[in-house]
């Protein structure tokens, strides 16, 4: 499989619970943006889609 994107977004879009939790615990922003093809933009907490990787996001959003 070929990811592209910045390191929580692929964790995100992979659905890779532990990766997303080590990465939003030293600093990545859940809401910055990575350019896709075709110049579409999207942030991780726009792309998560299972109710476990939203409990990892939920303590990030209020901030």
């Amino acid at each position: 499989m070929h990811s592209v994107g910045a390191p929580l977004h692929i964790a995100v879009r992979e659905n890779n619970l532990e990766a997303a939790k080590l990465l939003l615990a030293n600093g990545a922003d859940p809401r910055i943006e990575a350019r896709y093809g075709g110049g579409v933009f999207c942030a991780p907490i726009n792309e998560v889609r299972s109710n476990a990787m939203l409990n990892i996001f939920n303590p990030y959003l209020n901030n």
